[in-house]
């Protein structure tokens, strides 16, 4: 383990720990619902915090989705729309990150996920990918009934995980949870791609993570 006082990493999932989805799986959903797809993008994270944080099940979140394009859907569709969703996040890791968690914990650092996913998506992960790596901790905001960017997600990763925030890399590609995380006194790093991250940690805490450039 390093010499320095970083003693676990927090992942983010959904474009750290799997690759972000191609935008012809975004259309799907939208061509699904007959929507313009700017419209459905919008319709779709307006209310994707009450679906991550489980205010809304998996039919109300599609309810809320279709009726704010102007549209009625049953049972039947949310679970197609389910279904289409949960390829688009789970269809593929990152290869390099993934490694990272085995390396991290093989070198002694304490590992978390900490994953806005609502209940029916990490019930279907836990069935689904066996690529998915291994960690000391786990959060999920649906099961929690907290996402982030709230700060009380932020102090359960870092009460099951057992360390300080200043003890903690938190990496995450969404710019309000890297904020949040920040304001909590987390060493955090705004991840665009694992080559970014890679070189963005080893300066900030000389940790070297291993690369074999699976993003490109």
């Amino acid at each position: 383990m390093s010499t320095n006082k970083i003693k676990a990493f927090i992942f983010d999932f959904g474009n750290v720990l799997s690759l972000a989805p191609p935008a012809d799986l975004m259309k799907g959903m939208a061509d699904y619902l007959d929507a313009e797809e700017e419209a459905f993008s919008n319709a779709y994270y307006k209310w994707r915090n009450h679906y991550d944080d489980g205010t809304y099940s998996q039919h109300q979140y599609w309810e809320a989705v279709a009726e704010t394009l102007g549209s009625q859907i049953s049972q039947s569709h949310s679970q197609a729309l389910f279904d289409l969703d949960y390829n688009m996040w789970f269809r593929e890791p990152n290869r390099d990150t993934c490694a990272w968690v085995s390396y991290l914990r093989d070198h002694g650092y304490r590992v978390a996920l900490l994953s806005n996913m609502p209940g029916d998506h990490q019930r279907h992960l836990d069935i689904h990918c066996d690529w998915f790596p291994t960690f000391h901790h786990r959060t999920f905001s649906g099961p929690l009934k907290c996402a982030k960017p709230n700060p009380e997600i932020y102090h359960h990763t870092l009460d099951g995980l057992g360390v300080k925030a200043d003890e903690t890399v938190f990496i995450d590609d969404n710019a309000d949870n890297i904020a949040a995380a920040r304001a909590l006194g987390l060493h955090s790093i705004h991840f665009k791609n694992a080559q970014q991250a890679a070189a963005e940690i080893k300066t900030a805490h000389s940790i070297d993570l291993p690369l074999q450039n699976f993003e490109e």
